[in-house]
C-alpha cells in the first residue's frame, strides 16, 4: 500500500466512523472524514511525500495538499500517528467544506479534540497521561463532554476554554494570529505539478 491508501484507511476506520460532534459550526464525523478519504483517494487533495518531516502529517490549506511522512507506513499500528493524521483531516475537512468563518483557533481546537476522540477510541478507552497541556485539555474536552460515548455533541465555546489557552501557549502556535481566518476556502481543481516543496 502506499501513503495514499495509508490515509484513506485511517479516514476511513471504525474509530473515525464512531466520530460525531460539531464545534464551531464545523460537523466533525465518520461521513466528513470519509469525504476527505475520497479527495484523496481522487487526487483532488494530493498527498505529498516528505522524508525530513516532524510530524507524521501536516494539511496545507493554501495548496490542497496533505504533506506525509515517507515512513509513515512503518508504524501504522502507532495511535499518536494515526490520531495526528485524523487531525489533520480535520482541516481538510473545514477546507473541503469551505467553512471560511472558522478561526486559526477554532480549527485548531477542533483538530486537537478529533485527535484525542481517536486515540482515545484507538486505545479501546483507556485514557492517557501527557505532559503537553494541549493534548491534556483536548482529552479533557472528549472525556467530559463524553464525545467517545456519545453522538451529535455540540462542544460550545466555553467548552474548550481551557484547550484554547494551551493552545495560544504552545511555543509552535504562540506567534499565530488566532482570531484570523484559518483559510478553509475551499479545495481548487488544480492543472499542473502538484507537492512542490
Amino acid at each position: 500500500m502506499g501513503l495514499k491508501d495509508d490515509l484513506v484507511s485511517i479516514l476511513t476506520d471504525e474509530h473515525c466512523r464512531s466520530m460525531d460532534f460539531t464545534i464551531a459550526g464545523l460537523r466533525v464525523n465518520g461521513t466528513g472524514l470519509r469525504e476527505v478519504a475520497t479527495y484523496i483517494r481522487n487526487d483532488r487533495i494530493a498527498v505529498c511525500s516528505r522524508d525530513t518531516m516532524s510530524t507524521p502529517g501536516r494539511y496545507r490549506m493554501a495548496r490542497d495538499e496533505m504533506h506525509v511522512r515517507s515512513d509513515l507506513h512503518d508504524d501504522l499500528d502507532d495511535s499518536n500517528k494515526r490520531s495526528l493524521i485524523v487531525h489533520e483531516a480535520v482541516h481538510a475537512l473545514a477546507d473541503v467544506r469551505a467553512h471560511s468563518r472558522m478561526t486559526s483557533i477554532q480549527t485548531e481546537t477542533s483538530g486537537f479534540i478529533a485527535q484525542a476522540h481517536y486515540r482515545l477510541k484507538y486505545r479501546n478507552g483507556r485514557t492517557w497521561r501527557s505532559r503537553v497541556a494541549i493534548f491534556q485539555e483536548a482529552l479533557a474536552v472528549v472525556t467530559t463532554k463524553r464525545l467517545h460515548e456519545r453522538s451529535g455533541v455540540t462542544v460550545q465555546w466555553n467548552d474548550y476554554a481551557a484547550l484554547r489557552q494551551a493552545i495560544q501557549q504552545h511555543p509552535n502556535y504562540r506567534d499565530d494570529d488566532h482570531n484570523a481566518p484559518a483559510g478553509a476556502t475551499g479545495v481548487r481543481r488544480h492543472r499542473g505539478r502538484r507537492c512542490r516543496l
